[in-house]
């Protein structure tokens, strides 16, 4: 098996890297690792805790790591990989840095822990500490001023389980069949309309409009009370298939005009519009608009309630993720920098 030894025959412990570097010597061929993605992966193999492989892999020293390494190595196998991570960070004049420390907080019972290792999920989130959040935010968080995103919730079992009085979905007057409000009407026990009931009544009303009104405070929001919940239903300008994101703006301004001083008809949650079936929403370049721009475009229509995400956004695990918008300042500024 290959050794690491700085003089006596057992390994150096993680801790005392930084002190015995000047001795540190490999009898291990290594090999250079090309590009920060397969260190990565190289480095999952050696360890699940993600906090240890960000304290690794942010040395950014000139990568090398074993070829291969038995599988009776153990417990070794960390000490071998920061014995050749130390030896090259002494070789290029860089000093560096032992792992963060663990955490004492413990998520599951016994060792489930080191058998939920989120890096080996198809379909996962990676959750950053919002504003108010973090450990070192400081100052004061001001009340009714965010947009809270239900990352990885159920909407539907949440409107089922009465934690919301009110909720905003988008219909039309042609099918809503494949809607989210088909779901509601068909799940909701003290609802007495139907997807078919939903539909008619919203050609009915998309014909009377354009009779006695003009369409310019389109999209109009209609009103289906089931009785447990209230849904906030945007109605698809007639003859489009799509939401602009113009229309989002309008909708939500009428929406939150419907909220205020209504302290029966909240909370309120509301659907993200993206990936949407029946009612898709598109940007001005006819391309459907990121989350943050719907987010942003909820929030200056006056929105404060929840949102919840698509479930296609379950596949962007290697992207981070806040909490609640607005987002922390950073995020803009990086925008702004990369474009």
């Amino acid at each position: 098996m290959p050794s690491l030894h700085n003089g006596s025959p057992r390994p150096c412990q993680p801790d005392e890297w930084p002190n015995r570097l000047p001795a540190i010597r490999c009898r291990a061929i290594t090999r250079p690792v090309r590009g920060s993605y397969e260190f990565r992966r190289y480095l999952a193999t050696f360890t699940t805790d993600p906090a240890l492989a960000d304290t690794i892999f942010s040395w950014k020293v000139s990568w090398c790591v074993l070829p291969s390494l038995p599988s009776q190595a153990g417990n070794n196998v960390l000490p071998i990989l920061y014995g050749v991570m130390n030896m090259n960070s002494h070789a290029t004049g860089t000093t560096a840095r032992p792992p963060a420390s663990k955490p004492t907080v413990r998520l599951y019972e016994d060792e489930t822990d080191h058998l939920v290792p989120a890096e080996l999920a198809p379909e996962r989130l990676t959750l950053l500490p919002g504003a108010g959040i973090s450990p070192s935010a400081t100052g004061t968080v001001s009340t009714n001023e965010r947009i809270r995103v239900m990352w990885g919730q159920d909407m539907l079992r949440d409107v089922l389980d009465g934690r919301y009085r009110a909720i905003v979905v988008g219909v039309n007057d042609e099918d809503n069949s494949h809607g989210i409000i088909a779901q509601l009407v068909q799940l909701v026990t003290t609802s007495q309309w139907t997807t078919r009931a939903v539909t008619s009544y919203a050609k009915m009303f998309q014909e009377s409009v354009s009779i006695h009104a003009a369409r310019d405070k389109e999209p109009y929001v209609l009103k289906f009370d089931l009785d447990s919940v209230l849904v906030l239903a945007l109605l698809r300008p007639h003859g489009r298939d799509h939401f602009s994101i113009d229309d989002l703006r309008r909708g939500f301004s009428t929406v939150s005009k419907m909220l205020a001083d209504r302290k029966d008809r909240l909370p309120v949650a509301s659907v993200s519009f993206l990936n949407a079936r029946a009612n898709k929403l598109l940007g001005n370049n006819g391309k459907e608009p990121s989350f943050q721009a719907v987010l942003h475009t909820m929030y200056e229509g006056g929105f404060r309630g929840d949102v919840y995400a698509a479930p296609a956004m379950w596949q962007l695990g290697h992207i981070g993720v806040f909490p609640s918008y607005p987002f922390p300042e950073g995020v803009s500024r990086m925008a702004e920098g990369s474009s």
